[in-house]
């Protein structure tokens, strides 16, 4: 096996190319070039047989594929003699066809030369106190980090520019400054800078595109800054009432913060729905502190297995398997699911939402018998069985022991009708506790326009308030 020099072209013209580059290409090796856009080839291909490897662009649309393709194409072309490469800017920055080459043990050599995000630094006349680089094609919102500069490479077209404005505008703040620099460090050079609000298509990009996002000024929060106050809380300094905490202590607050949540879901509360995500997800965070805290797991532990649960048991999102309707997708999570914790019998999976609240646990039995046909076939069947349960319930007044028992079947047979006529028993209730509070909210109303105290005003008169707020909600 040869070797393969990989030689960086810079990131202007010829100007960058050294006396040591031109001894290399002198030599009797061949020569691949990975692109023919680069503003030095003109000038080598006088004097040199360049190879270029455009062709792999046009074979493949997605550049991850030409990658693979061009690490596997110079792998075999170096089988039995060394050549040479040739990459634009630096070998070490946004070359993943040398990654890909390096992790398979290859033997490469090295020239290196000036990054395009050194020269693009130089040319802003920008002092950063820390970037980060990054390929147009791999920006995505879910990776901001609002601490850095960000530089944005191999911008070479208006639909990805354009893209890219839109995506970065749904994770900066407008306000976010920006310079987009075109053929940096060449005659032909432009800057434009501005602000993301004010983004117009000003320069139109092409290979030797790249944009800098300057860390945003106004202060922007991210997951690491919510992990890093709730270690300040727990900390020496911090909140005597979170230090004091732990999980069991935070029990109620968890529970009081999902169903708050529900809550403002039940209301269509925008506003309020983003409020009580984030209180729910620093329950997250303060229980994953305080078990990091005890030596039991970190946050990132939380992070790492829910990602590779849901990766595990998405097989048709995530591998090769076909799932086409929501009912076959939640067959296979169940097996999936249940093979993991080997639960071999179909009734530990009833279990498995054991601690829920009741009607939610019923709710999800429920669910699960009747996904493998236990279930009823008419509507009159499950109504005669609600009426069955009332009378037994009638009978075993007079009994308290059986009347635990029968009232308990009376609450899992109408959580067992909504199920069948495609309500959750949970929600209904819900709805059903906010309703009586508004009632009797009409009801003190009406008491205190009479001057009466509704504590004191006993049976009947409670009996005749509630009637009016009846119909005072029907005329509203």
């Amino acid at each position: 096996m040869g070797q393969i020099l990989v030689i960086g072209l810079g990131s202007t013209d010829i100007s960058a190319i050294s006396k040591e580059i031109r001894e290399k290409l002198q030599g009797d090796k061949k020569i691949f070039v990975r692109t023919k856009f680069h503003q030095a080839l003109k000038d080598l291909e006088k004097d040199f047989d360049l190879n270029y490897l455009d062709f792999f662009y046009e074979e493949e649309e997605d550049i991850e594929e030409v990658d693979k393709k061009i690490a596997s194409y110079l792998k075999d072309q170096a089988d039995q003699r060394d050549i040479i490469y040739l990459v634009p800017g630096s070998p070490f920055v946004l070359e993943k066809a040398v990654d890909l080459m390096l992790k398979e043990n290859l033997d490469l050599g090295f020239i290196n030369n000036q990054a395009a995000c050194d020269l693009v630094l130089e040319k802003l006349k920008h002092i950063t106190s820390g970037y980060k680089t990054i390929s147009a094609r791999d920006y995505s919102i879910f990776k901001a980090d609002y601490s850095l500069d960000l530089l944005i490479q191999e911008i070479d077209d208006e639909y990805v520019l354009d893209e890219l404005i839109i995506k970065l505008l749904d994770s900066y703040p407008g306000s976010t400054r920006f310079a987009l620099i075109k053929d940096a460090g060449l005659s032909s050079q432009e800057i434009y800078t501005d602000r993301l609000e004010n983004y117009s298509r000003k320069i139109y990009p092409n290979h030797q595109t790249s944009l800098l996002i300057y860390k945003p000024e106004e202060k922007v929060y991210s997951f690491a800054d919510l992990l890093e106050t709730t270690d300040t809380l727990r900390g020496p300094e911090g909140c005597p009432w979170d230090i004091e905490q732990d999980h069991k202590s935070l029990r109620q607050d968890l529970l009081e913060e999902a169903y708050e949540l529900v809550f403002a879901i039940n209301n269509d509360d925008v506003d309020n729905i983003c409020e009580e995500l984030g209180d729910l997800l620093f329950q997250i965070t303060i229980h994953s502190q305080i078990a990091y805290e005890n030596g039991d797991f970190s946050i990132y532990d939380v992070i790492n297995r829910v990602n590779n649960k849901l990766i595990f048991r998405h097989p048709h999102v995530f591998g090769d398997l076909t799932l086409d309707k929501s009912s076959k997708v939640l067959q296979n999570w169940d097996s999936i699911k249940y093979s993991s914790r080997e639960v071999n019998k179909f009734w530990q999976r009833l279990e498995g939402s054991k601690g829920n609240p009741s009607t939610l646990w019923a709710y999800d039995i429920i669910d699960k018998v009747t996904r493998i046909g236990f279930d009823w076939t008419k509507r009159e069947e499950i109504l005669a069985k609600v009426k069955e349960e009332y009378e037994e319930v009638v009978e075993a007044l007079d009994s308290p022991v059986d009347l635990e028992e029968e009232l308990g079947d009376l609450l899992f047979t109408v959580v067992n009708l909504c199920h069948y006529l495609g309500y959750e028993a949970e929600l209904l209730l819900t709805a059903a506790c906010e309703k009586f509070i508004g009632r009797f909210k009409l009801m003190e109303d009406f008491a205190e326009e009479e001057d009466l105290d509704i504590k004191e005003v006993g049976r009947d008169k409670l009996e005749d308030l509630w009637q009016l707020s009846k119909r005072k909600e029907e005329v509203i």
